[in-house]
C-alpha cells in the first residue's frame, strides 16, 4: 500500500516522498480508488477508524499523541507553556484515542462552547421566583 501511494506521489509531483517532512498518508484507504494524504499541505481528516497514519519521512505510524497535538491539545510542555496552561496528560493510548473524539480541534470546540455560553446569563431569585439556581434565560433583549 505504501509502496502504491509512493509511486502516485512521485508521479504527480515529481519529488521523492520520503524527503518531504509534512507527508502522512492514511492506510485505511485502498490507493486504487483513493489517496488520502497531506501532498497539498493538510492532514488527512482523522477517522475513527482502526486506519494508520503513517508520517512517511520517518516511516512511524503517528501515535493518539500526535494527533491530539494536530489537533491542538497541549501535549508537550513547550506548547503547554505557549498556550499559557498545564501539559495534557497523555500516559493511557486508549484514552488519548478518547479524547482526539471525532477529530475536532480543540480551537474550534473552544469558540464554540464560548459562542453558546455568551447567549446565555442567570436569572436572578426575584426575576423567576423557583429553582432559579438551575434555570437561566435566554438574553432576547
Amino acid at each position: 500500500m505504501v509502496r502504491v501511494l509512493d509511486q502516485d506521489y512521485k508521479r504527480i509531483y515529481g519529488g521523492q516522498p520520503q524527503q518531504q517532512l509534512d507527508l502522512v498518508y492514511f492506510l485505511g484507504d485502498n490507493p486504487s480508488f483513493s489517496r488520502t494524504w497531506s501532498a497539498r499541505g493538510r492532514l488527512p481528516c482523522f477517522r475513527r477508524n482502526t486506519g494508520h497514519y503513517l508520517h512517511r519521512a520517518s516511516g512511524r505510524v503517528m501515535t493518539s499523541v500526535d494527533r491530539l497535538t494536530a489537533l491542538g491539545w497541549p501535549t508537550t510542555q513547550q506548547i503547554a507553556s505557549n498556550m499559557m496552561t498545564t501539559c495534557f496528560p497523555t500516559l493511557d493510548t486508549s484514552r488519548g484515542e478518547l479524547m482526539a473524539g471525532n477529530a475536532m480541534a480543540l480551537g474550534n470546540v473552544s469558540i464554540v462552547i464560548l459562542v453558546g455560553l455568551s447567549c446565555f446569563k442567570r436569572v436572578s431569585d426575584s426575576e423567576n421566583g423557583w429553582c432559579s439556581n438551575f434555570i437561566f434565560k435566554s438574553r432576547q433583549g
